[in-house]
């Protein structure tokens, strides 16, 4: 009897350490800053510019580009007005966890997130991008399912800074240059 109220106290105690026990389909919250495993990150600038000499002269988050962070922490890149969501750009480096983790940060400061955001598109694919300024086509997978959005970089809001942060962020680990 002993032993089973042992074990049972056991059970309990690494359950309470260890963030509990979830049935299958219920979400366990993660602590604050630790990403998700499957977390990956697609993110496709487009300027109304195209002329190279003028791009260059832009801050690097109005760059058009195109971001791409694998699940496995290995980020892509590509620049230049022809990116676009069918781009797949080479790998420029592999991410550390504190890496990841202020990208994870930047995405949920940010309110991109948020499920009801007006930004919200069905497929970067297919989402239609204004021709004038300067907009991101952000793709989040994150905990089984994939968010994207659309933001005007150039409305100045809270999102369009939050995007301008994650994309100045993505750039600055891609070592490209302000």
């Amino acid at each position: 009897m002993g032993r089973s109220v042992s074990l049972r106290w056991v059970v309990l105690w690494l359950s309470v350490v260890l963030g509990g026990c979830g049935t299958p389909g219920e979400r366990i919250e993660r602590n604050d800053g630790e990403p998700p495993s499957d977390l990956a990150l697609s993110v496709t600038v487009f300027s109304e510019f195209d002329d190279p000499e003028l791009i260059a002269r832009l801050e690097r988050w109005r760059r058009p580009a195109r971001f791409v962070m694998e699940a496995d922490w290995r980020l892509r890149a590509a620049q230049g007005p022809a990116v676009t969501p069918d781009v797949y750009p080479p790998i420029v480096r592999q991410l550390g966890r504190e890496q990841v983790e202020d990208l994870w940060r930047l995405l949920r400061a940010g309110e991109l997130l948020r499920a009801d955001h007006p930004g919200r598109v069905s497929d970067e694919a297919v989402a239609s991008i204004p021709p004038l300024g300067t907009t991101a086509l952000i793709a989040v997978t994150h905990d089984g399912r994939v968010q994207t959005r659309r933001i005007v970089i150039d409305a100045g809001d809270a999102d369009a800074l939050a995007a301008s942060a994650l994309i100045d962020r993505l750039a600055e680990l891609c070592w490209i240059r302000e």
